[in-house]
């Protein structure tokens, strides 16, 4: 979404890494997506919000019927259980 790409903007601001900060930023963001993806047949999108990015939120996949399935990842289990 436009709020996950000015939040990942706004990270690798923060952290003063420009974009090859950002690259990582949306790599570690999409690491398990770029894992579960290949293995699955019906999923056509994959969402990702500024809640994704900022850790509060999982990547949502959404496939051919609508269904939307949230992604949790061991990241995102990390960072509520610091949270």
């Amino acid at each position: 979404t436009d709020g996950a790409l000015e939040a990942a903007a706004e990270n690798a601001i923060k952290q003063k890494t420009g974009a090859r900060g950002l690259r990582t930023i949306l790599e570690q963001t999409l690491l398990d997506v770029m894992y579960e993806l290949p293995g699955t047949n019906d999923v056509v999108k994959c969402v990702v919000s500024e809640d994704v990015i900022n850790g509060s939120a999982p990547v949502t996949l959404v496939t051919r019927d609508g269904a939307h399935i949230p992604l949790v990842s061991e990241s995102f289990i990390s960072a509520r259980k610091t949270a």
